[in-house]
């Protein structure tokens, strides 16, 4: 697969509110079911215990960032 560069400040701020709102109500959708949320918090501590998250002040304790 090619590589895809997106530059985000070209996109019209109007454009890009649409995207956010269209993308938060489908994560709140997806949240609310309580079996998508168990699954999340499963996977997040498994990432805890194998150092693999970001600590509360954003700074990366393992895994590279993907590019």
């Amino acid at each position: 697969m090619a590589n895809v560069k997106i530059d985000c400040t070209q996109i019209p701020r109007v454009q890009m509110d649409i995207l956010c709102r269209t993308l938060l109500a489908g994560i709140e959708r997806f949240y609310s079911d309580p079996e998508n949320l168990r699954r999340y918090e499963a996977w997040l501590q498994k990432c805890r215990e194998e150092g693999k998250f970001y600590d509360d002040d954003d700074t990366q304790t393992a895994a590279p960032a993907v590019q």
